[in-house]
């Protein structure tokens, strides 16, 4: 068996993406702040508590940006003793526990329609609030446009689950001008229904940010088995490919593969030249994105085909 880990300095691609994430979350940060205080200075001024309210929610994105921006900073670090596999799913980490922040969002909107039936609160409808407003809910939806954007370029999970989040806040924000108007033309229910659908939009989008990042955290496999082993095969010199998985980040890879060669030639050539030029088929296929190859040798004859596993069962080691 031969074993592959590359131990990439912090000028590796990993490393520079990370830091490009890092620089779209200060823009965040800062767009979702001016956002966040913006609305809560003026609910307090003029007294209007969804308004206060929808800029506490803002601030939880903010919250959320700086969390990530740490949890960056910590999974950019190169592999050593003690996490020899790397530090990216601290990254994976952060995105899993801001997938529970899209839930505060949940109750905080739930608490105010609550209190809205319950209360029936009046509210002075003013043209320069919807103006307002309404800039600021253009201003949170770019943030989300370029979060969703650059985290796909990136691959950046916690770019896209930031931006999911702040996709909520956008919702909030139109519920209060549907909110504003509904009291302007006296239709009170319309504020109630719109809540509901934030909030189911929420869920929704807390379900599928949550099954994203679990699947990294569960070493789900990341790219197809038949690829890996179509690669492998390309490689002269390899009779056959199998048990093949993959694990980790689009862009953290780590692979396990066994490959076949011929009985007769000698262990050298098996692992230094056949084995090496699999490792960098691989990492050009996948665009050196993969971070550790590990690669078990067998002869090739049938008992050696018949094996499709790598687990310790009878037969297949």
């Amino acid at each position: 068996m031969t074993t592959e880990k590359q131990m990439k300095p912090e000028t590796s691609e990993r490393v520079q993406l990370v830091d490009k994430r890092f620089r779209v979350l200060v823009i965040a940060l800062a767009m979702n702040g001016i956002a966040a205080f913006s609305k809560i200075i003026i609910g307090i001024a003029t007294g209007i508590l969804m308004i206060t309210a929808d800029g506490m929610h803002s601030l939880g994105d903010t919250l959320s940006n700086i969390v990530c921006m740490v949890s960056l900073r910590y999974s950019r670090r190169s592999p050593d003793a003690k996490y020899p596999y790397g530090y990216a799913k601290f990254e994976t980490v952060a995105a899993f526990g801001g997938c529970f922040l899209l839930l505060v969002g949940v109750f905080e909107i739930a608490e105010r329609l609550y209190h809205r039936i319950v209360h029936a609160d009046a509210i002075e409808f003013q043209w320069w609030l919807v103006g307002v407003m309404a800039a600021l809910m253009m201003m949170s939806a770019w943030v989300v446009w370029y979060e969703t954007k650059r985290g796909k370029e990136l691959l950046g999970d916690s770019l896209i689950v930031d931006a999911a989040e702040t996709r909520n806040d956008v919702l909030v924000t139109a519920g209060v001008l549907v909110g504003l108007f509904a009291v302007k033309f006296g239709c009170q229910w319309v504020d109630a229904l719109f809540t509901l659908i934030i909030m189911a939009s929420i869920l929704i989008s807390f379900w599928q940010n949550l099954k994203r990042t679990f699947h990294v955290l569960a070493d789900a496999s990341v790219v197809p088995e038949l690829e890996i082993m179509r690669v492998a095969e390309s490689v002269p010199g390899v009779q056959f490919c199998h048990a093949a998985r993959s694990r980790g980040r689009p862009d953290a890879l780590f692979i396990d593969v066994h490959i076949g060669v011929l009985s007769g030639i000698s262990v050298e050539e098996a692992h230094d030249d056949i084995s090496h030029r699999v490792k960098l088929a691989l990492q050009k296929h996948f665009l050196k994105k993969v971070q550790c190859v590990t690669i078990h040798i067998e002869p090739d004859h049938e008992m050696a085909r018949a094996r499709s596993q790598s687990v310790f069962k009878k037969g297949d080691y």
